[in-house]
């Protein structure tokens, strides 16, 4: 309920920030197409050849301007990296530049269906724009609804002052699903988008374009197109992005499938197009002019209700069937190990949700001589069963060899996985870089000491990353580094130690929701001055065995 509110709101604001960039950059559009005419560049302009310089012709700036590059790469690009795709787009716009240097047709005309001014908005967006690149919708979606995500594009915006394109690796698509592709993109974001792509006929306000692009109008270009108008040619050309500066986490949210409210802004557009008539989704360019033979296919449909310039999106139904996007298909087998000890009162909410979760996902419970009935709620819900002398850690081992994924998940039993995880997760394994993780704690208490732990745990370090957490590792790099002992006590804190020195740790957007049992037992403060001190007595050097019996004799 919580989230869904807070969608609403984001979505609210974001329709009025587009309301607001509509307002002011299309009376500023008209006051440039009235001003600006043919050949105003001079002939080897950046704008027009997309060289770095008049002396570096041939030395295309499209590639260097990547801000953030999608480290799945599950879809077959048959040989095209990302440097040409970027590449092929920018060639593409660029001649959308150079028809205004080369035809003078005025507003428009049958060699140039733009009105000089737009033509020109193009340089500013492919010469001196960003482009961040993503496999498909589905991996768009996923790093859209990562909050951390949007801000960084918000930051990049912000310092940069340039336009932004997301491109895709995938070629071909479903119309309908580009259409729902934009309408998230506009309740995510506060900038204006636009779907462009290789498709006969207009998605929406779109183009077409090599591949598909979305392009976020965030009025950047206002500033290149003032300084065209004023001749100063040279403050047009930017120089390429210094990189390294952005994008430098892992990102992944929840979302790989459109919701409703991105069927309901996609028809809304749509909708809008249609009811502009036979001028369709040519805002700035009168149709009659340069589509006259057009005109009698529109008459004869019987006008702008059943006559539509772009693809039709149907009105939102009750269940989303056709315009579902499936998630992100299960290329790695994920093993859970979960260790156990006459945890019968928790088990079976962990198990749930790990089911729910992660669908396919092959789960072991390690136990170590539970007396309740533990195993016999393990055994209710269909998973594999290890049982050893107990220890967290030789629990873990255990469960870790009676398993067969290459990806490992080891959690508490009185964690619950709260929504889906495994986009995230395979995101994850699609990046080489990445060997260890774990994920974003949740406590189940509304009290702001709780909240405040939940925020220290985002943070790497011996203070704040602990097996409660939830830990993601490769099984070859836990294998292969021998990163977890069979320690009695304190597993989890000597893993994250052997981690470090290897890699970086990061944090996946995976919520766990972490019992708070045993700070109720004894006390908040209590608990936490309890658990610093046997910390410090670990990291002086006593020995695992040693605090793990007076830890439980204490407990």
């Amino acid at each position: 309920m919580r989230a869904s509110l807070q969608q609403g709101i984001l979505t609210i604001y974001c329709f009025f920030q587009h309301m607001k960039l509509l307002i002011i950059e299309v009376p500023i559009v008209w006051f440039f197409m009235w001003r600006l005419r043919a050949n105003a560049l001079p002939s080897r302009h950046g704008w027009l050849t997309g060289s770095l310089s008049a002396s570096e012709q041939g030395v295309h700036i499209w590639p260097l301007n990547i801000v953030y590059c999608s480290p799945t790469r599950r879809v077959d690009t048959q040989g095209v990296d990302d440097a040409e795709i970027a590449s092929k787009t920018g060639e593409f716009l660029r001649r959308m530049v150079q028809k205004s240097c080369a035809a003078s047709e005025i507003p428009a005309g049958p060699k140039r269906r733009m009105p000089h001014a737009v033509n020109y908005i193009h340089g500013a967006v492919h010469y001196n724009g960003l482009t961040l690149i993503f496999d498909d919708f589905s991996d768009l979606l996923v790093h859209l609804s990562d909050q951390s995500f949007r801000a960084e594009l918000r930051r990049v915006v912000k310092l940069e002052r340039r336009e932004l394109t997301f491109l895709f690796r995938q070629r071909q698509s479903a119309p309908l699903h580009f259409a729902y592709c934009v309408g998230a993109v506009r309740n995510y974001l506060p900038w204006f988008s636009n779907a462009n792509g290789p498709s006969k006929k207009p998605v929406l306000w779109g183009n077409m374009a090599p591949y598909p692009a979305i392009n976020l109008i965030n009025g950047s270009w206002l500033h290149d197109i003032e300084n065209l108008r004023r001749g100063k040619y040279s403050d047009l050309m930017r120089p390429s992005l210094v990189r390294g500066q952005y994008f430098q986490q892992f990102y992944a949210g929840e979302q790989t499938a459109f919701r409703r409210i991105d069927q309901l802004q996609a028809w809304w557009i749509a909708w809008d197009v249609r009811f502009r008539g036979f001028r369709g989704q040519l805002f700035f360019t009168n149709r009659k002019l340069i589509e006259a033979h057009r005109q009698t296919e529109y008459r004869e449909a019987g006008g702008y209700l059943k006559w539509s310039a772009c693809h039709k999106v149907p009105f939102p139904v009750a269940e989303i069937t056709a315009a579902e996007l499936s998630p992100i298909a299960p290329e790695t087998k994920i093993s859970v190990i979960i260790p156990t000890l006459n945890e019968a009162a928790q088990l079976g909410a962990c198990l749930t949700s790990v089911r729910k979760a992660l669908p396919n996902a092959e789960i072991v419970v390690a136990d170590g001589g539970s007396t309740d009935a533990t195993l016999a709620i393990a055994q209710a819900h269909g998973v594999r069963i290890t049982q050893g002398s107990s220890g967290r850690g030789a629990q873990l081992l255990l469960g870790i060899t009676e398993s067969s994924g290459p990806l490992l998940v080891l959690l508490h039993a009185d964690s619950t996985i709260v929504g889906p995880a495994l986009a995230a997760l395979q995101l994850f394994c699609a990046d080489p870089a990445r060997q260890v993780a774990k994920l974003s704690v949740r406590f189940d208490s509304a009290q702001k000491r709780y909240r405040m732990l939940e925020f220290c745990s985002r943070f790497d370090h011996m203070l704040t990353s602990y097996g409660d957490q939830g830990i993601v590792v490769r099984r070859d790099f836990l294998l292969k580094h021998r990163l977890l002992q069979a320690l009695p006590l304190f597993e989890d804190a000597a893993f994250f130690q052997r981690a470090r020195r290897l890699t970086r740790v990061t944090q996946l957007a995976i919520p766990l929701l972490t019992s708070t049992r045993r700070f109720q037992r004894s006390g908040f403060v209590t608990t936490h001055l309890r658990n610093s001190a046997f910390i410090l007595q670990y990291c002086c050097g006593v020995s695992p065995a040693a605090l793990h019996a007076k830890y439980y004799r204490r407990s």
